[in-house]
């Protein structure tokens, strides 16, 4: 600084009141260099009040509503004010919505927005600015069908229909719900989402219901004519087609497998390319991947078997049978020696009945009965019962003794 003058209670309690710098550059209450003159406070002026460089001099603050003094292009209005609500009106103010000019013609008080928009009677206020009749009628809707759409040519009318309380309705105008539409609606290679999930979704003739169903159709899925049902069903989805999945997680890793019919909760959760396998029951067919041709059918049945042309009928048939093919199980627990086994493999055909069999019509043989033979009789017998011994003899219990048949 070139001159400083100073202020303060005391030698401990000084300011600069007063600087002057090298370049002539001044502060008045503030140590930092500013403009030709930088003040820190109020100035005030006593009289003749502030000359500018256009050779005016402001004597008074503009106030809120003063006279317009000129108007000119690209730099707007002087006098008044520079920013805000601007009303021209006549000078007749007791008259201000409208008054008659000199050629006896009525013209409304003009009334400017900040975007320079015309307010007043005639305009229209839509999202803070204000628009004329005309400017409403030309850019948006009639004024008078604010809160609803006609079709193009005119008819039907309300095609697009929106009520007091938001709700939109589409040929529709006493909507029910946020959005009601009487009549069919198309979505293309897209879906219907529930907060914010995929719900309902139809891609190359599959349809998808459920949150996340068939979701990698969104991806890689090009399968056709599949229909998965349930939260997650058929999720893996890439070239498998013809599957049919109803549940929970059902065929959820399916990949490429095809043909499949899986209903119940889980059912066939890790099939991938298994195809033409049936599975009914929750958590029917679990462990079931990549093998075909199974029919499991109750709640668990077949869960640990992952062989193919297997099938199990009854609550948890099968559950603990693994890696097993071509077999028959007909039982209602889990247990590994069924009412009914049967084996399918070719030339080992075999039926076995893990119980008493009874029939009340003829029981035909057309090949062999294989007899186990017993060491001793049965017990508690009835008449007509027949045993083979292990002394290589034929037994018929007849008429409360046991009698032997051949010789």
């Amino acid at each position: 600084p070139l001159f400083i003058l100073g202020n303060g209670a005391d030698d401990l309690n000084r300011s600069n009141a007063l600087t002057v710098f090298k370049d002539g550059r001044t502060t008045i209450g503030s140590d930092v260099r500013g403009e030709m003159l930088t003040v820190e406070g109020t100035i005030e002026s006593k009289s003749g009040g502030f000359k500018f460089p256009d050779g005016t001099t402001q004597a008074s603050a503009a106030t809120e509503g003063g006279d317009i003094t000129a108007v000119t292009a690209g730099t707007g209005l002087t006098g008044g004010g520079e920013f805000g609500d601007i009303v021209l009106y006549h000078e007749d103010t007791s008259t201000q919505s409208s008054v008659n000019n000199v050629n006896g013609t009525v013209v409304e008080d003009l009334v400017f927005d900040s975007f320079g928009h015309v307010m007043g009677a005639t305009s229209y206020n839509l999202d803070g600015r204000y628009y004329t009749e005309t400017e409403v009628n030309t850019y948006f809707v009639n004024k008078s069908d604010l809160n609803h759409l006609d079709a193009a040519d005119g008819s039907p009318t309300n095609a697009v229909y929106v009520d007091n309380e938001g709700r939109v309705g589409i040929n529709d105008n006493t909507p029910s719900y946020q959005l009601d539409v009487d009549g069919s609606m198309n979505i293309n290679n897209s879906g219907i989402y529930f907060n914010n999930q995929l719900g309902i979704y139809s891609r190359t003739t599959s349809i998808c219901v459920g949150i996340a169903a068939g979701e990698n159709y969104q991806n890689t899925g090009t399968g056709i004519g599949n229909s998965f049902f349930g939260t997650g069903s058929g999720h893996n989805i890439t070239t498998g087609a013809n599957n049919t999945f109803a549940g929970q997680y059902t065929g959820m890793t399916i990949t490429e497998g095809s043909y499949n019919s899986v209903f119940g909760e889980s059912s066939g959760i890790n099939l991938t390319t298994g195809t033409q396998n049936t599975l009914i029951g929750a958590h029917a067919g679990n462990t079931i991947s990549s093998t075909n041709y199974n029919t499991m059918l109750g709640y668990n049945a077949g869960y640990n078997n992952n062989g193919s042309g297997n099938v199990f009928i009854g609550f948890s048939s099968g559950q603990y049978t693994s890696g097993v093919s071509n077999t028959l199980f007909i039982e209602n627990s889990n247990s590994n020696l069924p009412l009914i086994y049967g084996d399918f493999t070719d030339g080992s055909e075999i039926v076995k009945i893990f119980g008493d069999f009874e029939t009340s019509g003829t029981a035909t043989i057309n090949d062999v009965l294989h007899l186990t033979p017993m060491d001793t009789a049965p017990t508690s017998p009835s008449n007509g019962d027949i045993y083979v011994g292990t002394d290589n003899h034929i037994y018929c219990y007849l008429g409360g003794t046991w009698k032997q048949l051949d010789n």
